[in-house]
């Protein structure tokens, strides 16, 4: 079981750096130019359990910082989910998607309020997703969901992108230097 999770894991990461370098679109948008934003996602999914074989549907927030550079969206957030609205998780989840393509990854881990422990791995294109969550109960169990991603941090970026002052450029940010005395020249 853990095995697949990693063969999951690394397939996911794989596929989200072959992804192409940006096009004129997105240089015309200021996407190559580094910038902080914020993400802020809400996902609905649908899928089931595989031991015992069940239905599920799930809704997530996510909120967190989110870096923009070379094309690509870099973020991490904190999640709070719902499965079938009787069961509730908070956990964090990284994020990589590419601009030009709109392929995205993310993994991260969960923990339910009962405390049992998770691993949430995805792929996707574009708003579509396919996510595995491996939930660590009595005996180890397998979902898989469709999900459906509204990267309301994302649309906000593209729409008003550089204008807001959300965004702060690296290095933009100086703390003042430590004040030194100027060094005491020996007298003659």
């Amino acid at each position: 079981m853990f095995r697949s999770l990693l063969h999951a894991l690394a397939f996911t990461l794989l596929a989200a750096f072959a992804v192409g370098e940006g096009t004129a679109a997105a240089q015309q948008l200021g996407y190559q130019k580094a910038h902080w934003w914020f993400t802020l996602d809400v996902d609905f999914a649908g899928g089931g359990t595989f031991r015992p074989k069940s239905g599920l549907y799930e809704q997530r927030l996510r909120i967190g910082p989110n870096y923009v550079a070379h094309y690509r969206f870099w973020s991490l957030g904190a999640t709070a989910e719902t499965f079938n609205f009787s069961r509730f998780a908070f956990g964090l989840q990284a994020d990589l998607v590419d601009i030009d393509s709109g392929w995205g990854a993310y993994a991260g881990p969960t923990v339910s309020t009962g405390g049992k422990f998770g691993v949430t791995v995805g792929l996707g294109w574009s708003i579509f997703h396919v996510e595995s969550q491996v939930l660590f109960e009595d005996r180890t169990n397998v979902a898989l969901f469709g999900l459906l991603r509204l990267p309301i941090g994302h649309i906000l970026y593209a729409k008003y992108g550089p204008k807001l002052p959300l965004i702060i450029p690296p290095g933009s940010i100086v703390f003042p230097a430590k004040s030194v005395p100027p060094p005491i020249s020996p007298q003659k």
